[in-house]
């Protein structure tokens, strides 16, 4: 039986401000199967974001254990826990985070230099993900030289091109226009159908919806689970 890509047990994720504890999430158990698309939804305060650093391997649980396609990463090191992200976690950012002076196909092919992949195999994975997305003739343009959905596009090529088992959206569509983050949302739904799981964090109900899973947290817990509900329903 193949491994979940997440499970979450208790997690729990505490914070000291101020000599205040602050208790962002206060024991989460999640679990998401590979090739699943994921919609993590809640107000601002509510704990999906603290979710989302743990999902991304970018901190780790005060409680509970978090295991990514199998592998225990709860306790790992930062040098471990970023060779994790590099490796295992496509991110995308509502800013796109592209380097301005690099071009799309050199932002595309960063994390493969990371990774110390031969030239060959890096052009190889980079032409892949350029044909994928559409953005083979805008390969050696420069950022400010993109519409905001082409820098968009490169961004979740970026995120593709080392193969990760989770492809990770915070509020993707937020620097975008209506018809614009309508073309990303629909990119997520082809990548979807090729079996790439996703995993969508987004304050928007509208957005969710078009994910095939909605998690709701509040309060630092999991309110509801299950498929997306229908227009006028709470």
């Amino acid at each position: 039986m193949t491994d979940p890509v997440i499970e979450l047990v208790q997690v729990k994720k505490t914070y000291t401000m101020a000599e205040e504890t602050v208790r962002a999430l206060a024991g989460v158990s999640v679990t998401i199967q590979p090739g699943e698309y994921v919609a993590v939804v809640g107000p601002s305060g509510s704990g999906k974001s603290t979710l989302m650093n743990l999902i991304g391997c970018l901190d780790r649980p005060s409680e509970g254990r978090y295991r990514l396609s199998g592998t225990d990463v709860s306790d790992m090191s930062e040098n471990q826990l970023a060779d994790v992200r590099n490796r295992r976690i496509g991110f995308v950012f509502q800013t796109f985070n592209l380097l301005p002076r690099l071009t799309a196909y050199e932002n595309i092919e960063l994390p493969l230099i990371y990774q110390g992949l031969p030239g060959g195999q890096r052009k190889e994975r980079v032409n892949k993900r350029l044909d994928q997305l559409g953005l083979s003739d805008r390969q050696k343009h420069r950022p400010a030289e993109l519409s905001g959905g082409q820098r968009q596009r490169v961004a979740v090529a970026r995120a593709l091109v080392t193969d990760p088992a989770i492809l990770l959206a915070d509020e993707p569509t937020g620097n975008l226009d209506q018809r614009t983050g309508q073309e990303i949302l629909g990119l997520f739904r082809e990548l979807h159908q090729t079996g790439q799981t996703i995993v969508l964090v987004t304050h928007d109900p509208h957005i969710a919806q078009q994910a095939e899973r909605v998690i709701e947290i509040r309060d630092g817990l999991v309110k509801r689970d299950g498929a997306p509900l229908k227009e006028g329903h709470a």
